[in-house]
């Protein structure tokens, strides 16, 4: 691991089955594109305690804003979703639903948020792919790979997308090793990357103007 982060060298860990090379990373890091168009959020709810809930905010095709936190409840994640929507207005708003974060989903469209549940081991809509996470991750990894996103030097986020690995199903379609995979080999969970494919992902813009909301805050 230490190779490969000083030598930028993914393939040497463990073959060359890495999805993203750390060049191209290391490229989006530096490269400028414009802000322009609407604002799309991703958001990952922890699920287990060690992990972190992250939500990441896109202006176009820029990453402006990630957020995290850790240790709340169902009730506190949604607000604390909630509060970012409320500042940023995004047209699109993904949210992986499974396990707690269905809960979120839930909380938000009570409060009148228009938002896509995402179930990234559902049906991909590409039948290439193995499912929803790899068709999100592949489709993330050719905006990587044509230069077409520009992310922030989040030391989180690079190393989690350049620890995302690939695999082939039985049945020869496009994966993604699944996050409880990575857990057995001693990987923390990516939620940073996994936020930003949601932030990616493809939908139709829902279009959420909230200009004020009064809610009751649970600590």
């Amino acid at each position: 691991m230490a190779k490969a982060l000083i030598d930028g060298d993914w393939d040497i860990e463990g073959g060359a089955n890495y999805l993203f090379p750390y060049s191209v990373i290391r490229e989006a890091t530096l490269r400028l594109l414009p802000r322009k168009g609407f604002k799309y959020l991703g958001v990952d709810i922890a699920r287990y305690g060690d992990d972190e809930s992250v939500a990441i905010v896109r202006h176009g095709n820029t990453v402006s804003d990630v957020y995290n936190w850790m240790g709340t409840d169902t009730m506190e994640s949604a607000l604390r979703v909630f509060d970012i929507i409320r500042e940023h207005n995004p047209a699109v708003v993904n949210i992986d639903v499974i396990g707690p974060g269905s809960g979120v989903v839930d909380k938000l469209r009570e409060l009148g948020v228009k938002c896509n549940g995402v179930n990234a081991s559902g049906k991909a809509r590409n039948p290439d792919y193995h499912n929803a996470r790899a068709e999100m991750f592949w489709r993330l990894r050719d905006l990587f790979e044509q230069g077409f996103i520009s992310i922030p030097d989040h030391s989180k986020l690079t190393s989690q997308l350049a620890g995302i690995k690939y695999t082939f199903a039985a049945n020869g379609t496009k994966a993604i090793v699944s996050k409880e995979e990575m857990r057995k080999s001693g990987s923390k969970s990516p939620d940073y990357a996994d936020a930003l494919a949601l932030a990616f992902y493809s939908t139709t813009p829902a279009f959420n103007r909230i200009v004020s909301k009064s809610f009751t805050r649970y600590r």
